[in-house]
């Protein structure tokens, strides 16, 4: 910084310009590449969603195409017929073919272990592991028979089976039925791409396949493959409705050696029947070709680093992604294949997933950051992510391109050139009279405090003008001089005037505080009175408050035993109620008692009858007799209990009714007394309570009155206290003023010492 003080004018402004072009150099290639940088990132990020979309669409477009050609052939008559026909000529196997079954076996056994188990990838995440060569099987023989016919007699090799239309060797109805309708199921497979077609019963086997892989012929509900995705969408679909179409996401399938397959699935109906399933086995490499452009990268704009996938809700890759040879992954490299393999669990992968679609600058499977373009893609009512991306070095790269520098070194030699110029013109313009202001301001700078001298610089430019300026100034500081010169002198005068006036007011001051002290001593003696008043007063307060507590709590009592007298009314009331209630219920069991009475009274009148009836009889009767005799008695006892019932209850019913009227009588006169007390009592009370109140009301009033009596003899004391503080400061004041005046003393003197070394007049 001392440097940059010390350094003229002239190498200053050269300096400055050097600076200034570099930070300008520096702005503007900062800039250029943020401009540049955002675009590209633009304009990439449209294209990777042009591309999104675009593929997003084509893959829709496929799915809802092969729906609506599985529906469309499901309706035709292809459909119907040729389920029939297989599944009937399939259950007439084993009638039609004269072969022994455990020779069939062990061809199929020879041929499961030579050209299927061997060749299965049994390392695919989520595939099952091997079973024995039994377990795979068809249960059933005709599965047996037919897997036979059309795999281990077919001549041609696996992958090819389905160039076989009918064997010579065995002419069979379902060989027949094969000629007849598998061109036509072969042509549509090829036709649409399709990996393979099925047709499969209401018991769940598969009657026929285009393939002819190792499903051919199982059971969907109880074979080996009952567990896999062809098997669910079997299920789903034979208990669907008319056209609806099911789906099973790409997951291993074994028969198709645990390559990743997708199921759609309609039933077949005739009429209002249900005839049995159709399904399509979707090819990998269909869905792989529509995202990857058939590996055609750069023609889609994708560049060198640019690719699609797409990935399932388990995160699963449903296409191969471009460098696949750079993934280090031993399942992968084996299976040569990232499909249904390789997770790709993203940021952008992840929100797609959750249904939202955008664009980000993200880290991607390799740990590069790429620009990403995500969105999510309903399939069959599965949400898949579909995600475009580019690497950011890549898309960078175009900013650093050698025609971009040298329109940048062009620009900067430009400038270069600009600054030169200027520098030149600056210094011939600008220094050189500066230089000869700075000789002309030294020499006025050395003199003597002359105030007389002026700048000579005759020019109209801005310098000249800052001359003339400078001797305006120049002459209004010598005016400011004389002016002060003159002031001082008034000062004197003044500072002389002020300092008498401070001398008297000092003086009453001192007498004032005098004053203020007598008005002190006297409040202080007017306080204690009234303090002894408020004392009194407040005493007489607290009595009269506790008088009256003791007359409110002996009213609560009074009250409360009123609330007493009428509880025990009510209960005298209810045991009153519950008398008569008694009463009522004894008048009933009298009732009772009385048609006890005349059903004995009946009895010992049939059992006499029957003691004649006996009589009668003789000696056949007398055990009759014996009997009757004692119902007699038992009722002569029972006539004789219930007229001693009968009087206990009358004598019950009597006291019942002498106490009701006792307690009606008794309690409807002390009731009536009681309250008649209560409420004179209460009245009274109330008086007196009226009486205590306006006792206190007026103490109170007292005690508040001498309370503002004594605040405001206490603030009088307290303002004559700042009276006095006030006094006290302002005779502080007074003499810090008399200071100050003798401090004015000498700096008058001071500057008038300063200003009489200006030269002010022009002799």
């Amino acid at each position: 910084m001392k440097l940059l003080k010390d350094m003229s004018l002239g190498k200053k402004v050269t300096l400055g310009g050097l600076v200034g072009i570099l930070v300008l150099t520096l702005i503007l290639g900062f800039s250029s590449y943020r401009a540049t940088k955002e675009n590209l990132t633009t304009e990439t990020f449209q294209r990777l969603t042009v591309v999104r979309e675009a593929k997003s669409q084509h893959i829709e477009d496929y799915f809802s195409y092969m729906e609506s050609l599985l529906s469309s052939i499901a309706n035709s008559s292809l459909a119907r017929e040729s389920l029939r026909a297989f599944e009937e000529s399939f259950y007439r196997l084993s009638e039609e073919l004269d072969l022994d079954i455990d020779d069939v076996k062990r061809a199929l056994e020879e041929e499961y272990e030579r050209h299927y188990l061997n060749l299965v990838n049994y390392d695919i995440p989520g595939a099952p592991p091997r079973r024995e060569v039994e377990f795979y099987l068809p249960k059933n023989p005709n599965g047996l028979l037919a897997q036979f016919l059309f795999i281990v007699e077919n001549p041609y090799p696996v992958g090819k089976k389905n160039r076989l239309v009918y064997n010579e060797k065995y002419p069979c109805s379902y060989v027949k039925v094969h000629k007849k309708f598998h061109p036509d199921f072969n042509h549509l497979l090829k036709e649409f791409g399709l990996y393979d077609i099925f047709l499969v019963d209401k018991r769940g086997t598969i009657v026929y396949t285009t393939f002819k892989e190792k499903d051919f012929a199982t059971n969907l509900i109880s074979g080996p493959y009952s567990g896999t995705g062809i098997a669910k969408a079997f299920r789903e679909a034979i208990s669907s409705p008319p056209g609806r179409v099911v789906f099973s996401d790409f997951k291993p399938y074994e028969p198709s050696y645990n390559q990743p397959a997708a199921f759609i699935a309609t039933p077949v109906y005739e009429g209002s029947e249900k005839v049995g399933v159709l399904i399509f086995q979707l090819p990998i490499d269909k869905i792989d070709a529509i995202v990857n452009f058939n590996y055609r990268f750069k023609e889609a704009g994708l560049g060198k680093t640019g690719e699609v996938y797409i990935a399932g809700s388990d995160y699963t890759l449903k296409n191969n992604i471009r460098f696949l040879r750079e993934i280090d992954d031993p399942i992968v490299r084996k299976a040569g294949t990232t499909i249904g393999i390789l997770k790709v669990d993203t940021l952008p992968v992840r929100k797609a997933l959750k249904g939202e679609k955008g664009v980000a600058i993200s880290e991607n499977f390799f740990g590069k950051r790429v620009l990403v373009s995500y969105a999510p893609i309903n399939v069959f009512g599965n949400r898949w992510a579909i995600v475009a991306e580019i690497e950011e070095d890549e898309i960078l790269s175009g900013i650093t391109s050698p025609k971009k520098n040298k329109m940048l070194i062009f620009t900067l030699l430009f400038l270069l050139m600009m600054v030169a110029a200027f520098l030149i013109f600056v210094k011939r313009s600008i220094v050189a009279p500066l230089n000869e202001l700075i000789l002309t301001t030294k020499d006025l700078a050395e003199g003597e405090g002359d105030l007389t001298r002026e700048l000579s610089i005759n020019r109209n430019d801005e310098l000249g003008r800052a001359a003339k300026y400078f001797n305006a100034f120049i002459e209004k500081v010598r005016t400011i001089i004389e002016r002060a010169k003159q002031s001082a002198r008034r000062n004197v005068k003044i500072a002389t005037v002020l300092k008498n006036n401070a001398e008297n007011v000092k003086r009453r001051i001192t007498e004032e505080k005098e004053t203020v002290n007598k008005a002190t001593e006297t409040a202080a003696a007017i306080t204690e009175p009234i303090k002894e008043f408020k004392e009194l007063v407040s005493s007489s307060e607290k009595e009269v408050e506790r008088a009256s507590r003791k007359l409110t709590s002996t009213m609560n009592s009074i009250e409360e035993l009123q609330k007493t007298i009428e509880k025990t009314e009510r209960e005298s009331l209810a045991s009153i109620h519950e008398l008569k209630e008694l009463n009522r219920e004894a008048e009933s069991i009298k009732n009772i008692i009385e048609i006890i009475e005349d059903i004995a009274d009946k009895t010992n009148l049939l059992a006499l009858n029957a003691s004649i009836e006996a009589a009668k009889a003789g000696e056949t009767g007398k055990g009759f007799a014996v009997v009757a005799e004692e119902i007699r008695k038992l009722a002569e006892q029972i006539q004789r209990n219930t007229v001693n019932i009968n009087r206990i209850l009358n004598g019950i019913v009597l006291s019942i009714s002498e106490t009701t009227q006792k307690i009606e009588k008794s309690n409807s006169e002390n009731m009536e007394f009681l309250r008649s007390v209560s409420e004179h009592v209460i009245g009274e009370m109330k008086e007196v309570t009226d009486v205590m109140e306006k006792t206190r009301t007026v103490s109170r009033t007292l005690s508040e009155s001498s309370n503002g009596l004594i605040a405001q003899v206490e603030s009088l004391i307290e303002n004559i206290k700042e009276i006095d503080e006030i006094s006290e400061s302002n005779a502080k004041s007074v003499e810090e003023i008399l200071l100050k005046i003798k401090e004015l003393y000498r700096e008058i003197d001071e500057l008038n010492n300063i200003i009489s070394t200006f030269k002010t007049k022009i002799r």
